[in-house]
Formats: structure tokens, sequence, C-alpha cells
């Protein structure tokens, strides 16, 4: 192929952008996020290929996520499959935000494409698992608040 613009993006929960979930694409955002939630629906029927942050739409409801667009880059594509280039500034995107991705989009010592990782999501849920009852309330109360007003 030859040089294409590939973007970073961010899906972040409405009520606590902290939730967050960092990936490439050289699509358009709103047909990537499409294509996460027609992933997450099949994950809910097979519980096949989890995405670190299938575990939050299936707590906090996929719709009071949005996509957002980081940054755009101009990188090397040799073909249609090929990710390696823009992978590495997802990586680095990763690196640098508490993301609740479950795999590095990149890694230069180990020869499969994606590997798990020590996860930000995991630590998040442990969390909430130890939130009070009042806690929850508060939270899930200003959930409600905010699709009410969608």
């Amino acid at each position: 192929m030859s040089y294409v613009i590939g973007t970073i993006y961010k899906i972040y929960y409405i009520l606590d952008p902290t939730i967050m979930y960092i990936g490439s694409t050289y699509n358009i955002l709103d047909v990537r996020f499409e294509k996460h939630k027609t992933q997450y629906n099949k994950y809910l029927k097979d519980n096949k290929k989890e995405y670190g942050i299938f575990p939050y739409f299936k707590e906090l409801d996929v719709e009071n996520f949005e996509i957002i667009k980081i940054k755009d880059y101009l990188v090397y594509r040799q073909d249609e499959k090929d990710h390696k280039h823009i992978n590495d500034y997802e990586q680095l995107w990763i690196n640098k935000l508490k993301c609740v991705n479950k795999y590095a989009a990149f890694n230069p010592l180990v020869k499969d494409k994606r590997y798990r990782a020590i996860t930000y999501a995991e630590n998040t849920l442990k969390r909430r698992e130890n939130e009070t009852p009042e806690e929850t309330i508060v939270r899930k109360q200003k959930q409600r608040e905010y699709n009410a007003k969608r």
C-alpha cells in the first residue's frame, strides 16, 4: 500500500472519564465504535475475545460510553492487514494513560501480536467490589441522572 492516516482513539465512560480504553483504527471513529459494540454483543453470547472495556460496558451500559480521537498519525501500511506501525503509536498511548486495555498493542519481545498485560481494569473492578452500599447508590444515581438527560 504505502502511507495512510491511522487514528488513535479513546473510548471512555461519560460519568468517569478515567475509565477509558485506547485503540487504533484506519476507519471512521463511529464505524469503529459500532464494531466494538458488535464485538461486545458477540462476547455476551459466546464469551470469546474479551476486550478490557467489556466488563465496564456490562456494568455501566455501553450507551454511557463515547469515542473520541486522540491523535492521527501518518504510518506505513504494507497491506490491509498491516497494523504494525499504528500499533506502535497505540502502545505509546496505552503506556501514557491509565486505561483498561487487557492486551498490549505492541511488544518487541513477544512474537504474538497481543499478550496479557497487568490491567488498570482489574484494579478498578476490585475497587468497585469494595464499594460501600452508599457509594454504589451514589454512583448509580449519577448514572441514572445522566441517562435521563440524554
